[in-house]
């Protein structure tokens, strides 16, 4: 007898109601390194798949364009030496809040999916 095991696979985002694609995995673990870390910099090196700073600006651009010109970050520049402070913003938490709420939701379907198909 022939057996198939499967697993559910998914990919999350979240989207604006025109559609634009606003936030996914990549995002919300940039927006957590830069909560984390108070740097745009230091972040991108904290990420999973690292990425150029170029891109993390690139992307939280993207972000701001797509939840209607609501910067998800603030940053301040710095001084003579540097030590600039990125944060989020009220829009950057609750983006990333609503994000990661989502994505538990969705992880405990996953597991109720998955422990409902091993009963069968």
């Amino acid at each position: 007898m022939f057996e198939l095991t499967l697993q559910p696979s998914f990919k999350l985002w979240l989207s604006n109601s025109k559609g634009d694609y606003v936030i996914g995995k990549g995002g919300a673990n940039l927006l957590k390194a830069i909560d984390e870390t108070h740097s745009l910099v230091k972040a991108t090196e904290l990420l999973p798949k690292k990425i150029s700073y170029r891109k993390a600006w690139g992307m939280l651009q993207k972000i701001k364009q797509n939840i209607g010109g609501l910067s998800p970050v603030e940053a301040s520049a710095g001084g003579k030496g540097g030590g600039g402070k990125t944060i989020l913003t009220e829009a950057g938490k609750n983006l990333l809040e609503t994000y990661l709420e989502f994505e538990r939701i969705m992880d405990q379907a996953n597991k109720r999916f998955q422990k409902k198909m091993k009963e069968k």
